[in-house]
């Protein structure tokens, strides 16, 4: 091969080469807005323009005289997934307990665009057919009065 051979394939290489990155910086450019990150930013919420993460903090309780306990799952989007209480998907769960009213603050966060969601269920541990209350205050709520019942409920929150 003669070297003016040689350094024209070498040449040719370098530019398909500089073509695919410049491709692929575009395209990760594109892709970036169109998910609401621009690549090129100033600052985090609330004054500047890069993504940061959310925080809300939802405040859980539960009204009922017995023996109860509740079960919680937070997501990092909108809205409950299929089986909210299968702990599956992206979720940050736990546990709580009590006897007589009582209640839970719940923070979670997420990032920015995605918003956040809580589930919780919250199951009668006696045989009383007194009502239990849970609720998100001061959202909703939801009751049963059934020996050994739950009462569920989601709520999602945005920035």
């Amino acid at each position: 091969m003669k070297p003016e051979s040689r350094a024209t394939g070498w040449k040719l290489i370098a530019v398909i080469v500089a073509i695919l990155v410049l491709v692929g910086a575009s395209g990760y450019v594109l892709w970036a807005y169109d998910q609401g990150q621009p690549p090129f930013c100033s600052g985090y919420p609330p004054g500047g323009n890069c993504p940061g993460n959310f925080t809300f903090t939802f405040r859980v309780a539960i009204n009922y005289s017995g023996p109860w306990k509740a079960a919680y799952y937070g997501y990092h989007s909108v809205g409950a997934p299929p089986i909210p209480f299968a702990g599956s998907g992206n979720y940050t769960g736990g546990n709580f307990e009590g006897t007589g009213p009582g209640g839970k603050n719940i923070t979670l966060s997420g990032p920015n665009a995605n918003g956040v969601t809580l589930c919780v269920q919250a199951l009668k541990l006696d045989s009383s057919s007194s009502l239990m209350t849970l609720g998100f205050v001061p959202l909703m709520s939801n009751t049963t009065s059934v020996p050994y019942g739950k009462a569920s409920l989601c709520v999602s929150a945005v920035p």
